[in-house]
């Protein structure tokens, strides 16, 4: 998530500035996949920290999230909200919608 490759292109042709969650919501995020959504579980206390870890996103002035890898839009968005996913057809979650 860090690497300059997952947010150069966005930023560089598309002119969108990316902001990168804190060190301690990319180790929730990893911890999440690999504990979690690997094993087909997903729990209502990581549902609401990845939806925690994105107002902090908003609060530093983001507009939308993106959800990087396939399986984080049931934790984040629970079925509540659509969400950006890298699956593609999803939407995107809007300040006003999270």
């Amino acid at each position: 998530m860090e690497e300059a490759f997952n947010r150069g292109r966005l930023e560089t042709q598309h002119g969108i500035r990316v902001l990168m969650p804190e060190e301690e919501d990319r180790a929730l995020v990893h911890r999440v996949i690999y504990a979690e959504l690997c094993l087909g579980v997903v729990l209502e206390p990581s549902r609401a920290a990845y939806r925690e870890a994105i107002q902090r996103l908003v609060a530093r002035g983001a507009e939308g999230a993106i959800l990087g890898c396939t399986a984080i839009g049931a934790p984040s968005a629970g079925g509540e909200r659509p969400a950006m996913g890298s699956s593609g057809g999803d939407t995107a979650r809007r300040r006003g919608d999270l």
